[in-house]
């Protein structure tokens, strides 16, 4: 997004050396995630927007018809170096997070995650693929049945609340 935007990659390695410092980490285990596979993204997004958003971002163009359809390279939704893979790869560390979640850990913190505006056919907000609605249906289908989503972003989620709007679990 630029050296200026929020969203930049020290975001995240920010908030690694922050819990150094607050002497988190002899209580933390600190996990790696891979990047979310072609099918991991289809569980939400469609697969016409997946590939589009991963030739834009090898390319760094897009076509008029394709910039209007999926909302990229807008002043909200730029194009830049990496924008398939960092939001593939927040999506990977939720899924991860849902694997975890249901074997090993009672709760996962995640960073690099909480693209909450994004929709399964384009871009919105700067989020490019919405991870959280991935890993709820993640957890959907391994058996969950009630699932509570508590967005802390100082703006609405409007993504995931659109999509679940009419889900009652």
């Amino acid at each position: 997004f630029g050296k200026n935007h929020p969203l930049t990659d020290k975001r995240i390695s920010n908030v690694f050396d922050f819990s150094k410092l607050l002497k988190f980490s002899a209580n933390i285990d600190y996990i790696f995630s891979n990047i979310a596979s072609h099918s991991e993204l289809c569980i939400f997004h469609k697969e016409d927007y997946i590939k589009t958003l991963k030739n834009t971002e090898s390319s760094q163009k897009i076509s008029d018809f394709n910039r209007k359809k999926y909302n990229l390279g807008t002043p909200s939704n730029p194009i830049f170096r990496e924008m398939y893979r960092r939001h593939a790869c927040a999506t990977g560390s939720l899924i991860l997070a849902a694997d975890l979640v249901t074997s090993k850990y009672d709760y996962i913190f995640s960073p690099g995650s909480g693209a909450h505006h994004g929709r399964s056919d384009r871009a919105s907000g700067f989020c490019y693929f919405n991870d959280i609605i991935t890993r709820i249906l993640v957890l959907k289908n391994r058996g969950f049945k009630k699932i509570l989503y508590y967005d802390m972003d100082a703006h609405y989620g409007d993504g995931v609340v659109e999509y679940f709007k009419n889900d009652p679990n």
